[in-house]
């Protein structure tokens, strides 16, 4: 049995897949904000802050890979098991 605050983040997160897959479903076009801080020196720090829009038609199926991929990991997480390693090590 997982502890119950694991149990309480485990039921949070898959509420907010729910939510995010729906989402998803409703909206055209999403616009990420970036705000960008150059790791610099703090006196002559620079920052900027970038905008890219994602039309819904360009990535359903990156979307429907991610929320492929998102099953797999859950299930690896709600059965104790290590996810396997997708990116290079």
């Amino acid at each position: 049995m997982k502890p119950l605050a694991l149990q309480t983040v485990l039921s949070h997160l898959s509420e907010a897949h729910g939510e995010l897959r729906l989402l998803f479903a409703r909206l055209q076009f999403a616009v990420l904000v970036a705000y960008l801080e150059d790791p610099g020196p703090a006196v002559c720090r620079t920052h900027s802050t970038r905008f890219y829009r994602f039309d819904r038609a360009d990535v359903t199926d990156d979307a429907a890979f991610l929320f492929s991929e998102e099953r797999r990991f859950w299930r690896c997480v709600e059965e104790g098991r290590e996810p396997p390693q997708i990116l290079p090590a």
